[in-house]
């Protein structure tokens, strides 16, 4: 990655995240979720109630879709991968411990459960179950053109990620297709791990 890149990623993506310094124990907040599948609209409800670290990485993609002449998707990812591993050197710094991963942890888990048992994080896992039909009409109104082929090419790959990533682990808490009642007793059964 480049520098210039870095610092625009830094001053517009990490800096700008809220409550870094509160304090809060270390609990790393993941979801296991097809794309668009409401993790953004959840993660900022935990955030507002228990001030958590929260980073979207759709956020930082963007700004790299801004900053950076790519016109290869697959490219930005790799690039965004890059940025993610400095922003989670960071986190384990703060004093905020609560961490909301603002993005699908099913290809990642090992990457996510690895940092957490060296930087002293539990880990909570949330399964959002939202029917295909429902995230691919998500994708065709939310995403540019070529944006939304790319995603609905990969739907597949992502669907079985889902599915290989739920037959091995057990989420903490699953909510299906954006259960309002559900979300709210998310919430509560959150605190009692925080």
């Amino acid at each position: 990655m480049k520098d210039s890149l870095q610092k625009i990623l830094d001053e517009q993506f990490y800096e700008p995240i809220k409550y870094k310094d509160i304090p809060n124990k270390k609990l790393l907040v993941g979801f296991s979720s097809l794309p668009l599948a409401g993790r953004t609209i959840l993660a900022d409800k935990i955030v507002e109630k228990f001030k958590a670290v929260h980073f979207n990485k759709d956020t930082a993609r963007t700004l790299i879709y801004q900053n950076e002449k790519i016109n290869d998707v697959q490219e930005v990812e790799d690039v965004l991968d890059e940025y993610m591993e400095i922003v989670f050197d960071r986190l384990r710094n703060l004093p905020n411990g609560l961490v909301i991963v603002d993005a699908s942890i099913d290809r990642n888990y090992d990457k996510y459960k690895e940092w957490a048992g060296k930087n002293g994080y539990s880990m909570y896992i949330i399964g959002l179950e939202t029917d295909r039909n429902i995230i691919e009409e998500r994708i065709r109104k939310n995403k540019d053109l070529e944006t939304a082929k790319w995603f609905l090419v990969q739907m597949d790959r992502w669907e079985n990620d889902n599915k290989k990533f739920n037959s091995q682990h057990k989420c903490d808490f699953y909510i299906k297709n954006n259960d309002e009642k559900k979300s709210e007793e998310l919430l509560i059964d959150l605190e009692n791990h925080i």
